[in-house]
């Protein structure tokens, strides 16, 4: 095999290539981050850690992989994989199955054979095995791979802020990067706000209904002229709310002759149907607003 140290994406690197022409990069970085034959941690997740912090300076990703354990439960081999370590599966190729549809998954996995391996040793240490064969993410990128990215408490309190005042996760996203300069700065990626953004959803999922009710309640106390209406059903759950404010009833008041409704957008499960008229310039006027479950005329009563 033939040894070359070559800059790969601005990464030192060893390129071994074998007889049959197959390349293997070996990173190269400060050797107190570097592993070596017979390294021994005091716990399984020191030595983790220990090699994410050597995945982190060097441009890869890492998987947790299988385990092997003794009778008694305890751990004997950890496998911890480059994270382009297995082969495609043929069916992330397919997108439907019969009537089913299903999400095409992106993989990034090619046969990458990077791993390390912790094995228990008589002495209570665990001891590392390192191979490790890869192209290496140039520096300028390091910033995007899952194991350097962090949603840390100001990303999520930002996030949770963004979303009271009804900004998207992208928009959030831009916005956090003038806050702190630039897309560098940030820290994670937009997928990562969007994915934060969603969980904030799952979390207030079964409560979500009586937080819209809390808040209309107090809109009522705060500003007597608005009005508000709601519907559930014998498993309690909200069917349909309306509301108008005293500018939407005002409106019917003067306008109200025809009335026009649009029941055709849909969010979170619930149709938002927009009362609407027009005044006497032709403009189009609000006289109120609803979200029901359905177009019937149950729905409206």
């Amino acid at each position: 095999m033939i040894g070359t140290d070559v800059m790969s994406n601005s990464s030192v690197v060893t390129i071994d290539i074998s007889p049959g022409g197959s390349e293997h990069y070996i990173p190269k970085c400060d050797l107190s981050l570097q592993p070596f034959m017979s390294q021994s941690f005091k716990t399984l997740q020191d030595g983790i850690d220990f090699y994410k912090k050597y995945a982190e300076a060097c441009g890869f990703d890492i998987r947790l992989g299988s385990t092997k354990r003794w009778k008694d439960d305890s751990i004997t081999w950890k496998y911890v994989y480059c994270n382009r370590e297995g082969d495609k599966h043929a069916e992330d190729d397919f997108v439907t199955e019969g009537s089913v549809k299903k999400r095409r998954k992106v993989s990034n996995r090619i046969g990458c054979r990077a791993r390390i391996i912790f094995k228990h040793s008589a002495a209570d240490t665990y001891v590392v095995e390192h191979r490790h064969s890869h192209p290496l993410v140039a520096d300028y990128f390091k910033k995007y791979l899952k194991i350097n990215r962090n949603l840390s408490f100001v990303h999520q309190n930002f996030v949770l802020n963004c979303a009271r005042a009804n900004i998207g996760p992208m928009k959030c996203y831009r916005l956090f990067k003038e806050v702190v300069g630039s897309y560098l700065s940030v820290g994670c990626t937009g997928s990562d706000f969007k994915n934060l953004s969603r969980d904030l959803r799952a979390y207030v999922t079964g409560v979500d209904a009586q937080i819209i009710l809390d808040k209309l309640f107090l809109r009522r106390e705060a500003c007597p002229g608005f009005f508000f209406d709601y519907f559930v059903d014998k498993d309690d759950r909200l069917r349909r709310i309306f509301w108008a404010d005293p500018i939407s009833r005002r409106n019917y008041h003067v306008f109200g002759d025809v009335v026009s409704f649009d029941a055709t957008y849909s969010t979170n499960r619930l149709i938002f149907a927009p009362f609407t008229g027009k005044d006497n310039h032709g403009k189009i006027v609000t006289f109120g607003a609803g979200l029901v479950s359905g177009e019937d005329n149950e729905e409206y009563a």
